[in-house]
């Protein structure tokens, strides 16, 4: 017996069906063989299946394949394919079932098998696709399969565009794998359909700087934002100053370490940073700036450097008495 699914997977697959109820009319509905065009076998199997799963969802709260009415269904859908190789609506229908009947592997063999015809999917049978790839793609995950769980959720998202869970779950698989650059496509989709959500807002910019500076670099600029945001300076300028060795030429590390080393009371350290900047951007003002605050915390000290930067600030603002008070 195949058991039930977990609070976690019940979740995601709620919210696939919810994602694809919103589709409407996007999906294009399927083209379907007319049932006079079936041998009256075939017809009487079909409507023998139809009937099985019918009564099937209405007499029990939870479906298995082992469930009597359920291997009614199936033993009739499977002899309509059978009887008529190639027709389509057996074919959908033995999907459906496997579908309902919550056996999610052969489902999905079916369920690729009628989409490799070139078949359209209706709303309805797109949420089912979604809830047996989801399903097979987070037990993969669960066994460390990632391959197997990344082919699923690969093909879900290509096969309907506006599921959001495909997205994440196949941006997350390939930035485990090391496949920034993969990943990014799927995160700025996750993205664009909830701009809201900062955890896809966060794994978005963190593809990004993976793709362009590589994975080591990108992964401790990141956590070296994280430290800045709860305060820890000490390790935040450490990740900085790593992610910066590991990608020469990664700016925004160089200014991050620079900065937070300023932050810390350590402009002599500071200093190379500011350097290296300013001989690559000779005409950043910002860089310009820091690089002489540092000079001047390296000479007085970072307190009195601080009190004659904003004194000279005032004093350019037209704000003498403030100017004074800093200089003093």
């Amino acid at each position: 017996m195949i058991p039930p699914r977990s609070p976690l997977l019940a979740a995601l697959l709620a919210s696939a069906l919810v994602t694809i109820s919103l589709l409407g009319g996007a999906l294009a509905q399927a083209p379907t063989s007319p049932q006079a065009d079936l041998e009256p076998a075939v017809q009487s199997l079909l409507e023998q299946a139809q009937s099985a799963m019918t009564a099937a969802l209405e007499r029990y709260d939870r479906h298995y394949p082992d469930r009597p009415l359920w291997r009614d269904a199936i033993r009739a859908a499977r002899r309509a394919t059978e009887s008529a190789p190639g027709a389509l609506e057996p074919l959908r229908l033995l999907a459906e079932v496997y579908s309902r009947a919550n056996w999610p592997g052969p489902a999905w063999e079916v369920w690729n098998a009628d989409l490799d015809t070139g078949a359209a999917l209706t709303a309805e049978d797109a949420a089912l696709v979604a809830l047996v790839g989801h399903e097979l793609g987070y037990a993969a995950y669960r066994r460390g399969d990632t391959d197997a769980a990344l082919e699923r959720y690969e093909r879900v998202a290509a096969l309907l565009p506006e599921n959001r869970e495909a997205q994440v779950w196949a941006g997350r698989i390939l930035l485990e794998q090391g496949r920034p650059a993969e990943a990014l496509r799927y995160w700025q989709r996750a993205a664009e359909r909830d701009p809201s959500d900062r955890g896809a807002a966060h794994f978005l910019q963190l593809a990004r700087l993976q793709a362009e500076h590589g994975v080591p670099a990108g992964t401790a600029f990141m956590e070296g934002l994280a430290r800045y945001e709860a305060g820890e300076l000490a390790a935040a300028s450490s990740r900085f100053a790593e992610a910066a060795q590991a990608a020469p030429g990664f700016d925004e590390a160089e200014r991050w370490a620079g900065r937070t080393l300023l932050e810390r009371g350590l402009p002599e350290r500071a200093l190379p940073y500011w350097e290296t900047l300013l001989a690559r951007h000779p005409d950043d003002a910002g860089v310009a700036y820091f690089l002489e605050l540092s000079k001047d915390a390296a000479r007085w000290g970072t307190k009195a450097a601080n009190a004659f930067r904003e004194g000279v600030s005032a004093y350019e603002s037209g704000e003498p008495a403030e100017a004074a008070a800093r200089f003093q």
